[in-house]
């Protein structure tokens, strides 16, 4: 998954869902879904507030190149224990792939 195209997503319709994330912080609206929390915070720091809507408008304006404290995407479980995976058996491990600053879940991970 490219760290180069920090884009949220496929288009500028974020800058919509940037109007949702401004509902949710004045409790006219939530964010259905954990990943949604997890997307909305671009400052990395557990918590949704005007930081993560600045960052990310100034991301999608041009103003900045790069979120100052998250990578681009994160995943959801953040960690996996492989350890306890049955040996010669196939396992299946499911985790989720968030891109930050995505609400809608549009972006592409292949781009």
């Amino acid at each position: 998954m490219p760290n180069d195209n920090l884009l949220p997503g496929e288009n500028c319709n974020e800058i919509f869902y940037s109007k949702r994330q401004q509902q949710h912080l004045l409790y006219q609206d939530t964010l259905t879904f954990a990943w949604q929390h997890i997307a909305a915070d671009a400052t990395n720091n557990n918590h949704i507030s005007v930081g993560d809507m600045v960052v990310l408008l100034r991301l999608i304006l041009g103003k900045i190149t790069a979120l100052p404290s998250s990578p681009s995407w994160r995943f959801d479980p953040p960690v996996l224990e492989l350890d306890n995976l049955p040996l010669g058996e196939p396992a299946q491990v499911q985790f989720k792939a968030i891109k930050i600053g995505d609400l809608n879940n549009s972006a592409n991970p292949l781009k």
